[in-house]
């Protein structure tokens, strides 16, 4: 959205969301590729999507090797 969360802010916003607890799933929308020119959206929201694993993946590493 024009005005929105800068992509460092959603970045931020996620990985905090990820150190709350096991998430189980996620879901990007609002992306329409026949109406993104350049691709910018559909690279935007893959770039997120691929952050937001590896905020989910580094907190689950941390939380097993807590573990008894």
């Amino acid at each position: 959205m024009p005005g929105g969360f800068s992509y460092y802010q959603m970045c931020e916003l996620l990985d905090a969301l990820a150190s709350k607890g096991r998430l189980v799933g996620f879901d990007i929308t609002e992306v329409s590729p026949p109406y993104d020119h350049n691709n910018e959206t559909s690279l935007l929201a893959s770039y997120l999507g691929l952050r937001f694993l590896e905020s989910i993946y580094k907190y689950r590493a941390q939380d097993l090797r807590k573990a008894p």
